[in-house]
């Protein structure tokens, strides 16, 4: 099967994947399918993130064209992603429903690949950094997405990975930067105590990595989120803490400042609020900001080990006046 070069909005234009690999793989999905020549596949586009299969496929068929999206991964992960979306697509995160996930067509658990229905619409994310006059409504459609899911009553399992994750990360930070080693133990330590600490009331079913680039916006209204493959029950205020974190690094990065993506942060938090009808708690969702930030300079400095030191001093700034409630930003 080749590659289509000449598709439109293929998803990942990036790279080719060695079509042997690639071949063998969708013949899978398809024997796994019960699918024979009436429905014909075309590959779109693929490529290869780290060491994983990324690649869009088009079905044509009886029932009309249809995109999909497939993922290979680490075992968990696929199995947890799968899981997720199936739970919330017979929960009612389906359309006609404004607020929906990518429908769950196939898994294979022995290759760890999933397919997945590729969902309308672009990444709020992008919105957001184009500055463009629908940015406030694709932020309030994060922030309603969100509020949907945490009152869907839905029991994944409890998430548990945060603080060894931190104090992991942290170690690795200090010795990478030895030059900000106490910085880091220092913003480290008083997060800890916060990320520890369960609020039971607090707790409801999650993204787990929840942010812009997660979340789909169609033209038609229909909002759908993606990659769920951290799909938990967690503290309401990680899932917001995190999303207003990579919100503020995001666009730190890209349009070189935290007051660039100031105003949209407050919509977001206000609209969750408000759609929710819960008040969240300045501080604790200041302490996961915090943890974003260190996650976000282990990401740079440890684990892709590149050289931006100039996102050094602000970002661990900002974690230190989130941990004070100073959420804003500015």
């Amino acid at each position: 099967m080749r590659i289509d070069l000449h598709a439109q909005e293929a998803a990942f234009e990036d790279g080719q994947l060695p079509r042997e690999d690639l071949n063998e793989l969708l013949g899978c999905l398809r024997r796994h399918l019960g699918y024979g020549a009436e429905r014909s596949w075309r590959l779109i586009s693929a490529r290869k993130k780290l060491g994983n299969a990324l690649f869009e496929i088009e079905e044509s068929g009886p029932q009309g064209t249809r995109r999909y999206i497939g993922k290979t991964g680490r075992e968990e992960r696929v199995q947890t992603q799968f899981q997720a979306l199936r739970e919330l697509h017979e929960a009612g995160f389906r359309p006609p429903s404004e607020f929906t996930v990518a429908e769950p067509i196939a898994y294979l658990p022995e290759r760890n690949c999933i397919l997945v229905e590729k969902a309308p619409g672009v990444a709020a994310m992008d919105t957001i950094l184009a500055q463009a006059q629908c940015a406030r409504s694709a932020v309030l459609k994060c922030a309603q997405w969100a509020a949907a899911l945490h009152a869907s009553g839905l029991e994944p399992p409890r998430w548990s990975e945060d603080v060894p994750r931190l104090q992991r990360w942290s170690a690795e930070l200090q010795e990478s930067l030895p030059e900000y080693a106490a910085r880091f133990h220092q913003v480290v330590e008083r997060v800890l105590p916060e990320i520890a600490r369960t609020e039971e009331s607090a707790l409801v079913p999650c993204h787990g990595d929840f942010h812009p680039i997660n979340i789909l916006v169609a033209s038609s209204g229909r909002v759908t989120a993606i990659d769920l493959d951290k799909f938990a029950t967690r503290d309401r205020h990680a899932e917001i803490g995190y999303c207003l974190g990579q919100v503020a690094s995001i666009g730190f990065h890209r349009l070189g400042s935290f007051g660039a993506t100031a105003e949209l942060r407050s919509v977001l938090l206000q609209a969750y609020e408000t759609r929710s009808g819960v008040v969240l708690d300045r501080l604790r969702t200041g302490a996961y900001m915090a943890f974003t930030f260190i996650a976000g300079l282990h990401y740079l400095f440890v684990a892709f080990k590149k050289q931006q030191a100039n996102c050094i001093e602000p970002w661990l700034d900002a974690a230190a006046r989130c941990l004070e409630g100073g959420i804003e930003l500015p």
